[in-house]
């Protein structure tokens, strides 16, 4: 686990696309509306806590994110995933150690949704393979396929987040 660090820092940092295997997860989707700034919230940060829970209780939270979990939640549980911590005033820090003031709206901001697709593993066709199963596991292979064809921002954006999670080890 130590070692996914900086490969999530390096991947969060980046741009460019994969050039083989899957396409854009994110770009499969409609155009995002314009981007509101995402807010921190402690009832959203302790919804997210990965740690205190048994595996039971991860699936079903990798499933609330897939299906009705608030949009701020799914935004905590990634920017936990990102391995960002709050300290004692209740202010937002990075991997990095830098405040964030202005974390990333992965559900409202395309641009900011690419960053974090470009962290799993597109060019790897059986580890996306893998990830796409357990969505299809949580959610339905029915209806994951259908929010897939009528082309869901919102389906998408939460699916690369729990795509995310998963392949990172945290659900």
């Amino acid at each position: 686990m130590l070692l996914l660090g900086p490969r999530i820092l390096a991947a969060a940092a980046s741009l460019t696309w994969p050039r083989c295997g899957h396409s854009s997860l994110a770009t499969r989707s409609r155009a995002f509306c314009a981007a509101q700034p995402a807010h921190f919230s402690q009832s959203a940060w302790e919804q997210t806590q990965f740690d205190e829970l048994s595996d039971f209780e991860r699936i079903t939270l990798a499933a609330s994110l897939l299906d009705d979990a608030d949009v701020e939640v799914v935004n905590h549980a990634a920017w936990r995933g990102l391995r960002y911590t709050v300290d004692g005033q209740g202010r937002l820090f990075d991997g990095d150690g830098q405040l964030r003031d202005d974390p990333p709206d992965f559900m409202n901001d395309s641009a900011a949704l690419a960053k974090l697709e470009v962290m799993l593993p597109l060019d790897e066709e059986e580890a996306m393979q893998g990830l796409e199963a357990f969505v299809e596991a949580l959610h339905g292979e029915s209806l994951t396929r259908i929010k897939i064809k009528e082309g869901s921002a919102d389906f998408n954006a939460r699916r690369v987040v729990v795509c995310c999670l998963h392949y990172y080890g945290f659900l």
